[in-house]
């Protein structure tokens, strides 16, 4: 049921919303130029690497990008950047601001490779990081079910969490969907995709569901 729900939707979003970017990705491509995507290797369940596809919204120039996250995340925890940072194209930020960035990654959800909400998928080398600093089962149980486009970190703080609150509230919703019916759980990620929609639309200055989400993975 959950995965026929991902499959629907995102046959909806791709039919109907690509479209609609098309111009955008048109003047993108004039004003940023080439490449339009951005492949990177990601870990997913069961700790398996993927590729995952997103619009590039950095500059073109790996050994900048680079710097700066190691100038900004020199312990290597989860990537906490502002939308500001010198590291992002103009047009790049109002792909990220409206989360234009991550439409493509549609394309893995229909492969089976992800979900639309459920914890971000990270690259080996955060991974890696991260399993040093609390432990290698403590990542793995972050990333139990399939990782998503959007969810529970996403809409209740993301850059606002420490490394800690993050991945405590991660796999408190792992832990969530292996204790729950079906129809709990499709009723909770319905409630996470509105709140990610509301906060997009009002650009987070609003949230309706917040607190009833986070009250429901806790119990």
């Amino acid at each position: 049921m959950l995965r026929s729900f991902d499959y629907l939707i995102s046959v909806i979003v791709i039919i109907i919303f690509f479209p609609i970017l098309t111009p955008f990705v048109v003047i993108k491509i004039l004003v940023d130029g080439l490449p339009l995507l951005y492949i990177s290797e990601r870990i997913g369940s069961n700790n398996k690497p993927f590729r995952v596809y997103k619009f590039r919204t950095m500059i073109n120039d790996k050994n900048k990008i680079e710097e700066y996250i190691n100038t900004k995340h020199p312990n290597g925890g989860y990537e906490q950047l502002s939308v500001n940072a010198p590291i992002y194209s103009k047009l790049g930020r109002i792909f990220e601001i409206f989360q234009f960035v991550e439409l493509p990654q549609f394309i893995n959800i229909i492969l089976g490779q992800m979900s639309i909400v459920g914890n971000r998928p990270l690259p080996k080398k955060i991974n890696d990081n991260l399993i040093s600093q609390f432990s290698f089962e403590k990542l793995s149980s972050r990333m139990d079910s399939l990782p998503g486009i959007t969810g529970i970190v996403q809409i209740t703080g993301k850059n606002e969490l420490s490394d800690s609150e993050r991945l405590k509230l991660e796999t408190l919703y792992c832990d969530y969907l292996k204790k729950n019916k079906v129809s709990k759980i499709l009723r909770l990620n319905i409630l996470i995709i509105l709140e990610t929609f509301i906060q997009i639309v009002l650009l987070k200055k609003l949230t309706v569901f917040k607190n009833l989400i986070i009250k429901e993975i806790n119990n």
